[in-house]
């Protein structure tokens, strides 16, 4: 639908149904972006952003354009461990999450969060957040500034010469190579020069099977607690009992920066020149199961959005709603 346009001032018209914001928004249900405003004023980039612009560019388009996103119930297993892991983590730095509220809205069945509950009561009993009193910054903001778009992520812990990011994932060994993390923690390394190291907090997904014949949840729990704190080195790599830390440390000279910020660059020249053409938002087939189902492949096999599974981004106006 185009925008109708109302004139407000001599020599001057804007549509009606835009939001000034930054970037313009529609005020029409089911559009997020204003696409009047998109080709001068797109969102900002993040490591989020360019994989999912590099994967698939109607995933990028549904979600950062049109303002789609999966509900907080229907996203991945993976991703439902890790937010709760990441909201787990700031509680023992400082912060005072609902996490029993959280499993609630990400639909966890009771076996995940005995699960969840096994590998945070392991952490505790090492102490792995207990000796560091040096000062931080939880989720620190990162902005570079760029040609009609911004660069922008959030660090996990901030310190004065590193910071630290913290993940969970049934693979860790993924994180144990800088060609894999690169693009992330490269920008990160960009924003600051004074950041000489990052430490990479990876923990293992617990998997083990539950036995439902010959016990119950709350066994369970007791018994996979005990496996994870007897195979501690395994769930947390790089863990040193006596300093009551874990994880792995890379330096900023083993990243390419200056490669990485020009795939960046390049990547908002793409942006940008999709949204001036309007048209190329085309999906990849080959990417919509891997690693696992992307969570807009309903919407490009049936064409169909459907309200069960999607919600749109709130926008200023709707907040109050």
């Amino acid at each position: 639908m185009p925008c109708e346009k109302i004139v407000i001032d001599e020599g001057a018209d804007v549509c009606r149904f835009r939001i000034e914001n930054d970037p313009p928004l529609c005020r029409r249900r089911g559009e997020y972006l204003c696409m009047d405003a998109i080709q001068d004023n797109l969102p900002n980039l993040s490591h989020s952003a360019r994989e999912m612009w590099v994967s698939c560019k109607r995933k990028y388009f549904l979600n950062k354009v049109k303002g789609i996103k999966a509900k907080q119930d229907k996203i991945s297993l993976p991703l439902k461990n890790g937010t709760m892991w990441d909201k787990f983590i700031e509680n023992q730095y400082g912060k005072s999450h609902d996490l029993s509220q959280l499993a609630f809205k990400l639909d966890m069945t009771e076996l995940e969060i005995a699960r969840f509950n096994a590998i945070t009561h392991v952490y505790k009993k090492l102490k792995l957040a207990d000796r560091d009193t040096n000062t931080f910054e939880l989720q620190k903001k990162i902005v570079i500034p760029g040609d009609g778009i911004n660069i922008v992520g959030y660090v996990d812990r901030a310190y004065d010469d590193h910071f630290v990011e913290v993940k969970m994932s049934t693979r860790p060994q993924y994180y144990a190579e800088p060609f894999n993390i690169g693009f992330q923690v490269g920008i990160y390394f960009l924003s600051n020069p004074n950041w000489k190291y990052v430490v990479m907090e990876v923990a293992r997904t617990p998997t083990m099977t539950w036995d439902r014949e010959n016990m119950d949840l709350g066994k369970y729990e007791e018994v996979l607690a005990k496996e994870i704190y007897k195979k501690a080195p395994m769930y947390f790599p790089g863990l040193k009992r006596k300093d009551c830390t874990y994880g792995k440390k890379y330096f900023r000279s083993e990243f390419p920066l200056d490669n990485i910020a020009k795939t960046y660059e390049r990547v908002n020249d793409e942006i940008k020149e999709a949204a001036r053409k309007g048209e190329d938002w085309f999906y990849q087939s080959f990417n919509c199961s891997s690693p696992y189902p992307c969570d807009f492949l309903p919407i490009c096999k049936d064409n169909v959005i459907s309200n069960v599974l999607f919600e749109m981004r709130k926008k200023p106006e709707e907040e109050g709603e």
